[in-house]
């Protein structure tokens, strides 16, 4: 399984000047960029008539609900280095792909969605 990432110095959000000379050493900001992938998988009679609607209606709900959701926590504690972090724009910056398929008997469809949300993590430098 593969996890993209991307992390370094942001000059948007104060970036690392100057530089960390040591790890405990003060210094700015940096940004990790994770990548979060949401699957949805629906199931719908091929002669339903509201069958265009209803799921697309779906992919849009649980996009809002990333971009309402609040901050889980203050601050976050990674386990490891015991460094400090907190997570910024969880919703902002999202995009989606629906496919529909026939089932084999062709009563039903099948309606996937990946929702590909990306999120920040901020932590001193």
């Amino acid at each position: 399984m593969a996890v993209p990432g991307q992390g370094g110095p942001n000059p948007a959000r104060g970036g690392t000047i100057p530089r960390a000379t040591s790890a405990t050493s003060p210094s700015g900001l940096k940004t990790q960029q994770h990548r979060l992938d949401v699957y949805l998988v629906w199931f719908g009679q091929d002669d339903d008539p509201e069958a265009d609607t209803l799921f697309p209606g779906m992919v849009d709900w649980v996009m809002e609900r990333l971009r309402l959701a609040p901050d889980t926590t203050d601050v976050l504690l990674d386990p490891w280095t015991n460094r400090e972090s907190y997570l910024i724009d969880v919703g902002e910056d999202m995009n989606y792909q629906i496919t529909v398929r026939a089932l084999t008997d062709q009563r039903y469809n099948r309606y996937d969605a990946l929702i590909t949300c990306v999120i920040n993590e901020v932590f001193a430098a």
